[in-house]
């Protein structure tokens, strides 16, 4: 927090000596965007309750969005916009550890490491709400700082029957062969159990950038962190051959780093002023020189 305080006189300081510089603002009014988004989230955490304490190994998660946004931009520095993401959510990547399991004949084999990465993964509808802050440092470029909250878990709600628990386990597959489907021994089960049907808010913040391209739509880079203030899933884990079990809980905290594609209108405000001004060209490329001359304009 001292460090965020220390930053602010200097953040200001570049936003009014950017103000007295006579650059365009070309964000005013409502824009339509696409975006693209890679996330990777924290690992569940392991407690266990009673035999060894070595637990499983929970690993970050890569996942993937598409979203389509909506947005309004006012007073040259400020916007506000909502989406709609469409994703695979990954609720969790494991690698239980074996101490030792049942082997031929009811002996025991040792083992000592971790066994087959398992997961599960959801496809998850979420809905960003954002305030954001952005200001020229350069020609084209500028900078964007945002902050808001998601909304997600809305198929999950119990009108629409989302699914309330998950199982993961694995089976002594080392002598399979000699033994008829039915006999596999269970040798890991991890229950996961969601902890609420309804819809949850998280928060999130990040920076990036706008460049603007020459007919003023704009391509955005941001890279932020998401935090999750409950956790989605609790859970219960146990070897039953080694009379060792625990618990786990799952809150999906993630970085993310979203492209989009921005559609700002300005291309067709500047057509329509230009045609209200009844101004004749001379070719299509002198039409289009004047455009480009008139995107950007706050006026428009």
């Amino acid at each position: 927090m001292k460090k965020i305080i220390f930053l602010l006189p200097f953040m200001l300081g570049i936003v009014f000596s950017n103000a007295q510089k006579p650059h365009h603002y070309p964000f005013n009014g409502f824009h339509l965007g696409l975006t693209l988004e890679g996330d990777y989230f924290s690992p569940a955490s392991f407690h266990p309750t009673t035999g060894s304490t070595i637990v499983p190994k929970s690993l970050w998660s890569k996942n993937a969005s598409v979203g389509l946004e909506v947005s309004y931009h006012f007073a040259r520095y400020f916007g506000i916009s909502a989406a709609l993401n469409w994703g695979q959510h990954t609720l969790i990547v494991e690698e239980p550890y074996y101490t030792s399991i049942p082997g031929h004949e009811n002996n025991t084999e040792e083992l000592n490491y971790y066994g087959k990465r398992q997961n599960r993964m959801e496809t998850v509808w979420s809905l960003p709400l954002k305030f954001e802050f952005h200001f020229p440092v350069g020609k084209d470029f500028y900078f964007l700082g945002e902050m808001g909250g998601t909304l997600r878990g809305f198929q999950f709600k119990q009108l629409l029957d989302g699914p309330s628990s998950y199982v993961i386990t694995d089976y002594n597959d080392s002598y399979l062969s000699s033994l008829d489907p039915e006999d596999k021994t269970l040798i890991y089960e991890h229950v996961i159990h969601r902890n609420d049907n309804g819809i949850v808010c998280d928060m999130m913040c990040g920076l990036g950038a706008y460049y603007m391209l020459p007919y003023g739509d704009f391509l955005r880079g941001i890279f932020g962190v998401s935090c999750s203030f409950k956790s989605d899933f609790t859970g219960q884990y146990r070897y039953p051959a080694n009379n060792i079990s625990g618990t786990s809980d799952i809150r999906h905290s993630h970085l993310y780093l979203q492209l989009a594609y921005i559609h700002t209108f300005n291309y067709e405000r500047a057509k329509r002023a230009l045609n209200k001004q009844g101004i004749l060209f001379q070719s299509k490329q002198e039409r289009r020189d004047a455009i480009h001359k008139i995107i950007g304009n706050e006026k428009l």
